[in-house]
């Protein structure tokens, strides 16, 4: 199954980005920051993240490194 996570604050924004992939087939999921974005990835293994740069917490290119030393 495709899954897509999308980490981004802006409700709104995630929310019209989750209806365009889910319109496609895909599986979504939403975090609103930072601070969680390792474990889920770890967790549920997605086929793509999208990570807004300006996050609460941590932001997009931490993440990014960080996903990048086991992925």
């Amino acid at each position: 199954m495709n899954h897509i996570l999308i980490v981004e604050d802006e409700v709104e924004i995630a929310n019209h980005l989750a209806r365009f992939f889910q319109a496609s087939g895909f599986i979504t999921s939403h975090l609103k920051d930072g601070l969680d974005v390792i474990s889920e990835v770890k967790r549920t293994s997605p086929s793509l993240v999208i990570l807004d740069v300006m996050l609460p917490g941590k932001d997009g290119f931490t993440c990014c490194k960080e996903i990048r030393t086991f992925s």
